[in-house]
Order: structure tokens, then C-alpha cells, then sequence
């Protein structure tokens, strides 16, 4: 149904610019975050063996974890819109990608990294779908 102007069902509102940047916006740096989080932690790798003193079969798990966690939530994408709508999931799932990257910054060892992770690739995975 389209909005109309001043109670006139035959008078739609015109298109506008300024209505469209700020969603459009939205969706692209959730979007890039989403990527950019994908391969940014490759180039961390070794930084992050050091810093846990561990080994690279560990560290390579919060990849995996991610990318794994990334996959598993994208078919829930549309049952999802479907049922609460297309915004509130979109921030919903930002939401959650936010609060796993604030948790993989405070993580103390390898394990709460993977596990902060795999939150993390919980909430970035229905962004693109849904974007």
C-alpha cells in the first residue's frame, strides 16, 4: 500500500533521494563489515599464535568457526524475514556481529576467540541475504 499525500488515495508520495541513503548506507557498511571481518583475521594469524600461545591448527578454528557459523544461518534468512521482518532481522543479526566482535576483542584465550567467533559469524550471516 502506498502513502498517500493530504488523504488523497490517488496522490502518492514522489520518490525521494534522501528517503533511500540512509537504508541504503545501512546496508552497505553492514554488508562490508560482514567481508571485511571474513579476511581480516587471515592476516592476523600469526599475531594471534603468539599472542594466545598456541598453535595454527587452534587459531585456524575461529576462521573455520566463523565461516562455518556464517553458512549455517543463511537459509534461516528468509524463514526468518518472513516472520519478524526484513528490518528488525537486519538489525537484530548487526546487532549480534557487534556484540561478537566487541566479545572477540576481549577474548582472553584461543577458545573464547573461537567461540566469540562463531557468535560473531551467527550475526553476520543473514546480512547479506537479507541485504
Amino acid at each position: 500500500m502506498s502513502k498517500t499525500l493530504a488523504g488523497n488515495p490517488a496522490a502518492e508520495v514522489p520518490f525521494s533521494l534522501k528517503k533511500i541513503i540512509p537504508p541504503m548506507l545501512a546496508i552497505i557498511v553492514g554488508m562490508i563489515m560482514v567481508i571485511l571481518d571474513s579476511t581480516v583475521v587471515n592476516v592476523a594469524v600469526p599475531n594471534l599464535v603468539s599472542y594466545f600461545d598456541t598453535d595454527l591448527k587452534t587459531i585456524q578454528w575461529a576462521i573455520t568457526g566463523y565461516t562455518l557459523a556464517l553458512s549455517a544461518v543463511i537459509p534461516l534468512a528468509g524463514w526468518m524475514t518472513d516472520r519478524f521482518g526484513s528490518k528488525q532481522v537486519f538489525i537484530a543479526t548487526i546487532i549480534m556481529f557487534v556484540i561478537g566482535s566487541a566479545l572477540c576483542s576481549m577474548a582472553q584465550t584461543s577458545t573464547q576467540l573461537i567461540i566469540y567467533r562463531v557468535i560473531q559469524g551467527l550475526g553476520g550471516g543473514m546480512v547479506a541475504p537479507i541485504g
